[in-house]
Order: C-alpha cells, then sequence, then structure tokens
C-alpha cells in the first residue's frame, strides 16, 4: 500500500541514505527525497513541505541540532512549517548529549 506522506533523508553516508530509503520504499513509501549536506536540506524544504524529516546529527556542514534551530527559526520560511515531525539519528551519538536537546 503506497502512501502519500512526503519524507527527506539526510545523512552525508550515502550507504545509510540508500538503505533507509529502500526500507521506506518497501513500507509503501514513495516521496522521498535525499541529500548529504544541511544546506541542501533548507533548500529542499524551502521549496516543498515535509511529514517527516530524518536527519543526521553529524553533517559536513551543520550539526543536526544546528539545522533544527534553523528550522525553527522566525527569519526562514521554514519556521511556518510546525507540522514537520523528526527524528534525529547519530552513530556516534551519547545519552547525554541526546539530553540537551531543547525543542
Amino acid at each position: 500500500m503506497e502512501t502519500e506522506a512526503r519524507i527527506l533523508l539526510v545523512d552525508d553516508e550515502e550507504a545509510i541514505l540508500h538503505m533507509v530509503k529502500t526500507v521506506l520504499t518497501k513500507e509503501g513509501f514513495s516521496n522521498i527525497d535525499t541529500c548529504t549536506r544541511a544546506n541542501q536540506a533548507l533548500r529542499f524544504m524551502e521549496e516543498r513541505t515535509y511529514d517527516l524529516l530524518i536527519l543526521d546529527v553529524m553533517l559536513p556542514d551543520k550539526s543536526g541540532f544546528e539545522f533544527n534551530c534553523l528550522c525553527f527559526s522566525a527569519k526562514t520560511r521554514i519556521g511556518s512549517l510546525p507540522r514537520n515531525k523528526y527524528m534525529i539519528t547519530s552513530g556516534r551519538m551519547s545519552t547525554a548529549c541526546a539530553s540537551d536537546i531543547s525543542w
């Protein structure tokens, strides 16, 4: 069963992007965009509305936390999209680091 949800995957590792996109596709999601940099993701989010953002914490140009702050900044169009749901991922994130996230 195909779903209309639009998903943005942001990770600097192409293999992870491919794996997550493959799993989501098998689960019926077809509107999936991928990018490897936070700045690319910002451009995507200025052009489209996403239902889910799956975001790596450790990106080359900005951390996932910095990106999150930009998304909710009143200075950007993205800040007007409160319906977005976020999933932040990392292979190296500690529990202490995760508890410092402020939404």
